[in-house]
């Protein structure tokens, strides 16, 4: 062989090896990836309540606090903020930026260190879904690929109902609308430009922007996110010069309410009882709606009995020169049902709390979408008898 065509030959070996090493890395690369499936059905975790027998919420169990929304609940000024703020090109783009990854590798290459990101909306959703906060180069590939398959499996409005509903906003709040009560004490509905401003720059640093934690970064924050939306057309100059004037109002962390402490022991016995029955991820992640038999009102009633008890057991016992901690129970039992409510003093009266103690095993399975009562015969009977019955009211609205 003449050693033109010898050398010719080299090369397309060289060349054909190269391209099957490159098809073989992208197969192995795309099979690596987390699976999607089931993405359109993907609801995210949700607090479970606990009720009293009236419908009262004396608890709940909760692994990130969050109120599910639908798209058309969100308002336009708290999309748009959004969309200003973290992908203004959302609706136009594949899944992925290639101007804004271009931007933001310049960025970090002059800076010497990460100080833009570039990800799209989607290309966030995927990585609080199914990837780690790495931010290796290798993820950032990851990032773009499961974007595009986002792309392919769902509607634009869908990925960004699942975005609002996902993201983190920091004081422990998970989507727009949690963020909306633990800030400004209001529903998604009445939030002003300013406010949707604020919760806008969030995203990129709940922490660190959060108005409970730096309200001076917080501040900055929302300016930053109005001039955006006046940069976009999303808002014309006159309201953001309103916007900018109308400085949010943020409420302090809310504390937990009065009705929540009253039932603390009898809630935890409703949690052990449930993570058997049903699981830890189902209590704590699947927005169910937990009715009992305990009675608030009757409930607080005891309470102050038992502590009023207590407190005057231990003042005879002072005049009578002894050092005592007296402790109580308090047993009621309903004659009609055999529902047993009992109570377990500790020795320290004034922390003592009385507890309605569940022993039935009567507990509903949670189902999608709807309510599904199994009760057996021995079960129908004692249907008051102490046991909390559980529904999933987790659904998002389409």
């Amino acid at each position: 062989m003449p050693p033109q065509l010898d050398q010719l030959s080299r090369r397309h070996w060289l060349a054909l090896s190269l391209a099957a090493i490159a098809l073989v890395s992208f197969v192995a690369f795309w099979l690596s990836l987390p699976s999607i499936d089931g993405l359109a059905a993907y609801r995210p975790p949700l607090p479970s309540v606990v009720l009293d027998r009236h419908g009262k919420p004396i608890g709940t169990f909760v692994e990130e606090r969050r109120q599910l929304v639908a798209l058309r609940e969100v308002p336009r000024v708290v999309q748009d903020a959004f969309l200003a703020a973290e992908d203004d090109s959302f609706y136009s783009h594949p899944g992925f930026d290639p101007f804004a990854m271009g931007r933001a590798t310049l960025a970090n290459l002059r800076e010497r260190r990460v100080v833009q990101g570039g990800s799209t909306i989607t290309q966030q959703l995927a990585k609080n879904l199914f990837l780690t906060s790495d931010r290796s180069f290798v993820r950032k590939l990851q990032d773009v690929a499961l974007a595009g398959r986002f792309e392919w499996a769902l509607e634009k409005d869908e990925i960004l109902e699942l975005y609002l509903n996902q993201i983190y906003l920091g004081s422990g709040a998970y989507g727009v609308a949690e963020a909306a009560r633990t800030y400004y004490g209001k529903p998604l509905a009445q939030l002003s430009v300013s406010e949707a401003a604020q919760l806008a720059a969030l995203p990129k640093a709940p922490s660190r922007f959060s108005p409970h934690a730096n309200p001076d970064a917080a501040e900055a924050g929302r300016k930053l996110v109005i001039a955006r939306m006046r940069d976009t057309g999303r808002i014309d100059a006159a309201v953001a010069h309103a916007a900018l004037a109308d400085k949010p109002v943020v409420l302090p962390p809310p504390p937990a309410p009065a009705a929540y402490a009253d039932a603390a022991y009898f809630v935890e016995e409703v949690r052990q009882q449930l993570f058997d029955e049903l699981g830890a991820e189902t209590v704590l992640r699947g927005g169910l709606r937990i009715e009992t038999t305990l009675n608030l009102r009757t409930q607080r009633a005891a309470l102050a009995a038992v502590e009023k008890g207590l407190a005057a057991a231990e003042l005879r016992a002072k005049r009578a020169g002894k050092e005592v901690a007296p402790e109580g129970a308090l047993l009621a039992i309903d004659a009609r049902t055999g529902a047993r409510y009992k109570r377990a003093a500790s020795p320290a009266p004034r922390s003592s709390r009385f507890v309605t103690a569940p022993r039935s095993k009567r507990v509903s399975r949670p189902t999608s979408r709807s309510t599904t009562t199994s009760t057996n015969t021995a079960t129908r009977r004692r249907a008051s008898s102490g046991a909390p019955r559980t529904t999933r009211t987790a659904s998002m609205a389409r």
